[in-house]
């Protein structure tokens, strides 16, 4: 905190007096004669502002930072977090002032024995602000990365993935707008990182000839002997030294991932300004960055950098009374993480191949998984408004896929069953959804563009996968946004106010590209040829050499498109999922002549049944012929008095005499009524 001795003190009080005395409003101006800084008060108004607000100044727009800072006002949480904002005003803005400003700037400090400029929270802001640029340096032996290829064969071979982390130094530069600073963090742990694109990428004779993703890890203590067998680490007469280990950060994180530039988006910014697009929207994302990136002498080019989503993120940004929750990530493993009732659920184990559709990432040792197996099994059944409710925070999910609508990946949870995280918050049990690998996203397509115009022309309450052009059997979303789900009026409330971000502007997109430009032009090209790299630009490009579509084409087309089916969203609304009486009179199959007739008024169904003769029968419903939840015998809470009505054994099917019936459906409770014509 700034020293001001009890001069400068004297000082500023004379100065205020004598402003108030003259009516001058300009604010007094003093210097601090032990930093040499300069200390502006404004009368009138709490001194703490003065130091407020300073890194705006730098910021491509400060309406924008806006946006970004305050999303945790937006946290599932919002009454903690104005708590904690108020604690915050009590102190001043330190995210420019040094813990020690004696420091030159351009030092290189090793996190374990230096005293470090700024705090930890202070360089993870840094860190992760795009207008820093950030350099990365990982000073590993040939023989440490022959180990990394080696371990990227046995387990590959094993139809796995090696969660084995090798030793290495890494140097991480942060240069400001005023200031240079390397940190050394020393004996890390670094492993190759991905699924799909992992590949072979070390030999000595060619060296490095492959690029690839990398995790590090800043607590790795390398003792377990099953990996590292004689070189395992002793740390039995250095507790202090392994506790310290186990409780070393940087920039307040356990760990960092970095990934090269696969999908060649010449922008470079495309999957950060995502994450940045989600955050400005309320909705939950790590934060991320550009880096240069080098390793073993071997300039890479301009990788991500990402913050892990794990407990250390949770804790970061779920108000307190949340926290303890169990985390997962989800994505492929023989089938997609789409809600359903075979999709795996469990720990992850790279040692024995175990991988799962939901792999938890918290409470390892104590989690049942209760929440989400209940989530699953009332979302595959029968289920009301007010249920899910209960289940998923409506408010973030709604947010979530409002921005991912207009982000386009086609490899998200909606279109592909895949790369996303869930949360059950402590309080309230309740879902909230985290986006993941979003690099396919704001018209990202030249590796992929399974709908031939970067999902441009998808409505936003569509019932099929983009990605695969399926039908869409995600149970939340065919129960929510879908066409007929139960919360397209909200949807598209949602869709409206997110559509109108200036994020879904080309002015926007273009500040910060040129800041990235700005700062990485010089860096983008490898020192070497890679041969997983061929055809890659390597190079700055706004206008779409690289095959993707700009992303001034891209958004243009989408909002298009979005109020397109926006003008018309009461015939989505009004559709509510076709519901049929279904029974031996059609082959107990769905026919179009008993399709139900859908009551906007009162959310209801009604069918006029008429039965020749005593019959069975239930309502189900279904899309494009394919049966979907059935309501029988034991869903109707009313009949008229006398009608002799029976169920039909171990089926469940409504059994009435011969005669005319009005059946009403009722979507509140998902219960019927029985009235005799």
């Amino acid at each position: 905190m700034r020293r001001v001795n009890f001069l400068v003190i004297i000082v500023l009080a004379i100065l205020l007096i004598t402003g108030c005395k003259n009516g001058d409003t300009a604010a007094p101006v003093v210097t601090d004669p032990i930093t040499g800084e300069t200390i502006t008060t404004v009368p009138n108004e709490d001194n703490n502002d003065s130091e407020k607000g300073t890194d705006s100044d730098k910021e491509p727009d400060k309406e924008t930072d806006k946006e970004t800072d305050n999303d945790t006002d937006k946290t599932p949480d919002k009454e903690t977090e104005k708590e904690t904002d108020k604690e915050a005003e009590k102190e001043p803005n330190k995210d420019n002032e040094k813990v020690d400003p004696t420091i030159p700037s351009g030092s290189v400090l090793n996190i374990d024995k230096d005293v470090l400029p700024y705090t930890e929270e202070q360089i993870y802001k840094q860190l992760f602000d795009i207008n820093n640029k950030i350099e990365v340096d990982v000073d590993i032996t040939k023989d440490e990365l022959q180990k990394i290829q080696d371990d990227y064969n046995k387990y590959r071979d094993m139809g796995s993935k090696s969660p084995i982390y090798r030793e290495a130094d890494l140097l991480i530069t942060i240069t400001t707008a005023k200031d240079k600073y390397t940190y050394k963090i020393e004996d890390i742990g670094i492993r190759m990182k991905g699924n799909t694109s992992r590949n072979d990428f070390y030999n000595s004779n060619d060296g490095i000839y492959n690029l690839i993703h990398f995790k590090v890890d800043f607590q790795e203590t390398f003792e377990d002997k099953d990996y590292y067998g004689n070189a395992a680490k002793d740390w039995s007469n250095d507790s202090v030294g392994k506790k310290a280990r186990k409780d070393r950060t940087f920039a307040t994180l356990e760990k960092l991932e970095f990934k090269w530039n696969r999908n060649d988006d010449c922008t470079y910014i495309r999957e950060y300004y995502t994450y940045e697009f989600y955050r400005a929207n309320g909705v939950l994302a790590p934060r991320t960055n550009l880096s240069s990136f080098d390793i073993a002498g071997i300039h890479e080019g301009v990788f991500m950098m990402y913050e892990p989503i794990d407990k250390i993120f949770i804790e970061k940004n779920v108000a307190k009374a949340d926290q303890g929750g169990d985390l997962y990530k989800c994505g492929w493993t023989w089938n997609g993480a789409g809600f359903f009732t075979d999709c795996s659920v469990g720990i992850e184990n790279e040692d024995t191949g175990e991988f799962y559709n939901y792999d938890l990432k918290t409470n390892k040792k104590t989690s049942d998984h209760e929440a989400l197996s209940n989530l699953i099994k009332t979302m595959n059944g029968k289920v009301t408004k007010e249920q899910i409710a209960q289940l998923i925070d409506i408010d973030n999910f709604l947010l979530f896929e409002a921005a991912s609508y207009f982000t386009g990946n086609p490899d998200d949870v909606r279109n592909n069953y895949n790369n996303y995280y869930i949360y059950f918050l402590k309080s309230s049990g309740k879902m909230i959804f985290i986006p993941y690998d979003m690099d396919r996203c704001f018209g990202v397509t030249n590796t992929w563009n399974p709908t031939g115009n970067a999902l441009t022309e998808v409505s936003p309450f569509s019932q099929s996968m983009a990605g695969s052009g399926q039908q869409q059997g995600n149970p939340i979303y065919v129960k929510t946004v879908d066409e007929g789900g139960f919360y397209v009026a909200e949807f598209a409330e949602v869709l409206k106010e997110v559509s109108a971000s200036k994020w879904l502007t080309t002015e926007n997109f273009n500040k910060y590209y040129n800041i990235a430009y700005n700062n990485y032009k010089n860096d983008t090209k490898p020192a070497k040829t890679f041969y997983n790299c061929e055809g890659h630009k390597f190079t700055f490009n706004n206008n779409g050499i690289d095959g993707n579509w700009t992303f001034a084409n891209y958004i243009s087309a989408k909002l298009a498109t979005y109020k397109k089916y926006a003008a018309k969203v009461d015939d989505y609304t009004s559709t509510v999922q076709p519901y049929y009486i279904r029974g031996a009179f059609t082959d107990w199959g769905l026919n179009t002549d008993y399709r139900m007739t859908y009551n906007k008024a009162n959310n209801t169904y009604t069918f006029t049944l008429k039965l020749n003769e005593k019959a069975g029968w239930k309502i189900n419903n279904g899309v494009d012929g394919d049966v979907g939840e059935w309501y029988g015998y034991a869903d109707v809470k009313s009949i008229t008095s006398g009608i002799d009505m029976t169920a039909s054994e171990g089926h469940g099917n409504v059994i009435l005499p011969a005669g005319t019936y009005l059946i009403t459906f009722y979507m509140s409770d998902m219960m019927m009524t029985i009235e005799a014509k």
